[in-house]
C-alpha cells in the first residue's frame, strides 16, 4: 500500500519487448519496453517507458521479482526520480493486469481498481479497501500475534527443533562491504557486527539459540534453493537488505541475507559522532535525500534475522521487528533495532520455545507456545503475573489431513487471575 501512495507516476502500458542483458557486474537482468497507453497520473509524457529488474533478487513482502507477458497491458505504480529515470518500486506489487477489463483475475473491473488507488492515495480506503488490495496483489499478510506485539511470517514457517543439528549456520562474503569512507572492511569485522545481532535472538530466555556464522570466509554469491544459508553483500536495486526463505517439511533450512554493497556501513560498537556522506543510490527507496551517511550494520542484520527467526514486519516504531522509514532525517543512523523489545522476545520465544511451563517467566509479554500440537502437561494453579495477561488459544482437534483445528478466539486471562488446569492443556 505504500508503494501505491508514495508514486508519482501512474500509466496504462502495454509490454512490446522483453530483452535479458548481464550488467557490468555480470548480474543477469531484464528489460522491459512498454508502449504507454493512458497517463493516470504524473508529469510524465513519455510515450514509452523501459524498466530495468535484476532477475537474481530475493522476493520478500516489500519486493516481489516482476512478471510481465509480451502483449498484455497493465496498471504500473512508478516513482519517476529528478533526473528522469522510472522505477516499478514494489515489482509484481505495483504492476497490475488488465484481462478483459478485469484485475490481476479477478473479479475487479478497471474503474473499480482505479477509483481504489485513489482511495488508498488520499488515505480515504476502508478496510474492506486494504483486503481488496491483498487480493489482488497475492498478498498474505503476516498473522498477528498478542495485539500486534509480534507477526509471523507464517504459520507453517519455524525452525528446526531444540537439539536437532545443523543449525541455521550463515557463510559469510564479507567482499563488497565498505565502511563509512568507503574502504572495503575485513572479515573479521563485518563477521563481529552480525555475531552481535545474532546473539541478541540466541541470548533470549526461554527459548533455545538457533543462528551460528562460520568462521571460514565464503566466496560465492546468494543463490537460493542451494540449502545454503549465506550473508553477502551485492550490487541489488531495491532495499538495503533482502531475505529468502528456503522450507523443507515446514522448517526453514536455508536464509539467504544480501545487503546492499552501494551502501557504507558502520560496525564500531557506537554509531560515529562524524562521517562523510556520499550520493545515496539513484534508485528507491533511497530518492528522499541526496546524500547520506553509512547505515548500522549491527542495528540492520537484527531486523534481518528476525525475519529468519520467521518473524514480519510490526508497526511499532520502537521494536525491532519495525521496517526502516527511508523518508525520515538520518534514517542511516538509528541502531536502537540492535536491542530487542517485549514483542520482539515474545515472538522468538513464540517460534522456538525452550521454558518449563511451571517456571517463573522473565518476558511480560509472551505466548505459551507448542508449535507441535502436542498435549502441555499442567496440572493445579497458575497465577497470571500483575504485570502479565495470558492468552491461550486452544486447539480442539485434528482434521482428516493431520492439520490442527483451533477454536478460533483466545482465552485471555487478566493479571492476578487464577488458572485451575486438571489434565492435560491443548494449546498454542
Amino acid at each position: 500500500m505504500n508503494n501505491i501512495r508514495t508514486a508519482n507516476l501512474l500509466v496504462e502500458a502495454r509490454v512490446i519487448s522483453k530483452i535479458s542483458q548481464n550488467d557490468d557486474h555480470n548480474y543477469d537482468f531484464e528489460q522491459v519496453k512498454f508502449l504507454v497507453l493512458r497517463k493516470l497520473e504524473g508529469k510524465s509524457n513519455h510515450e514509452y517507458i523501459t524498466l530495468d529488474y535484476y532477475l537474481n533478487s530475493f522476493d520478500d513482502q516489500l519486493f516481489i521479482k516482476p512478471d510481465f507477458e509480451l502483449g498484455k497491458e497493465y496498471i504500473l505504480v512508478l516513482i519517476q526520480c529528478d533526473d528522469g529515470k522510472i522505477f516499478l518500486p514494489g515489482g509484481n506489487l505495483s504492476r497490475f493486469r488488465i484481462e478483459e477489463n478485469k484485475i490481476n483475475q479477478t473479479k475487479m473491473t478497471k474503474i473499480d481498481f482505479l477509483l481504489l488507488l485513489q482511495r488508498i492515495r488520499n488515505y480515504e480506503n476502508s478496510l474492506t479497501d486494504i483486503d481488496s488490495l491483498c487480493d489482488l496483489i497475492d498478498e498474505i499478510p503476516g498473522e498477528e500475534k498478542l495485539d500486534g506485539e509480534f507477526v509471523i511470517v507464517h504459520p507453517d514457517f519455524k525452525n528446526k527443533p531444540k537439539g536437532e543439528e545443523p543449525l541455521l549456520t550463515f557463510e559469510l562474503n564479507h567482499l563488497g562491504a565498505k565502511d563509512k569512507d568507503g574502504v572495503q572492511l575485513s572479515f573479521e569485522q563485518v563477521r563481529t557486527a552480525l555475531l552481535n545481532a545474532i546473539s541478541a535472538w540466541n541470548s533470549v530466555s526461554c527459548s533455545y539459540p538457533v543462528f551460528s556464522i562460520s568462521g571460514t570466509p565464503y566466496t560465492g554469491s546468494g543463490q537460493g534453493g542451494d540449502n545454503r544459508s549465506t550473508i553477502t553483500f551485492e550490487h541489488w536495486q531495491g532495499l538495503p537488505n533482502g531475505r529468502g526463505f528456503s522450507m523443507g517439511e515446514g522448517q526453514i533450512n536455508e536464509y539467504d541475507i544480501v545487503f546492499n554493497s552501494e551502501l557504507r556501513w558502520n560496525t564500531e560498537t557506537t554509531y560515529p559522532i562524524s562521517y562523510p556522506t556520499y550520493a545515496a543510490p539513484i534508485y528507491p527507496p533511497y530518492q528522499y535525500f541526496p546524500t547520506i551517511g553509512p547505515g548500522d550494520l549491527q542495528d540492520v542484520a537484527t531486523h534481518e534475522f528476525g525475519h529468519a527467526v520467521g518473524l514480519d514486519h510490526v508497526l511499532k516504531s520502537e521494536y525491532t521487528m519495525y521496517t526502516t522509514q527511508y523518508q525520515d532525517d538520518l534514517w542511516w543512523e538509528k541502531t536502537y533495532r540492535r536491542s530487542l523489545n517485549a514483542g520482539d522476545i515474545a515472538g522468538k520465544i513464540y517460534m522456538d520455545p525452550d521454558f518449563s511451563v511451571s517456571a517463573a517467566q522473565p518476558c511480560p509479554k509472551m505466548l505459551l507456545a507448542n508449535q507441535n500440537y502436542e498435549p502441555l502437561s499442567i496440572s493445579g494453579t497458575l497465577t497470571v503475573p500483575a504485570n502479565c495477561y495470558l492468552e491461550i488459544e486452544p486447539l480442539i482437534g485434528f482434521d482428516s489431513h493431520g492439520d490442527p483445528i483451533l477454536l478460533g478466539r483466545e482465552l485471555q486471562f487478566s493479571p492476578n487471575a487464577s488458572l485451575t488446569i486438571n489434565g492435560t492443556l491443548n494449546a498454542i
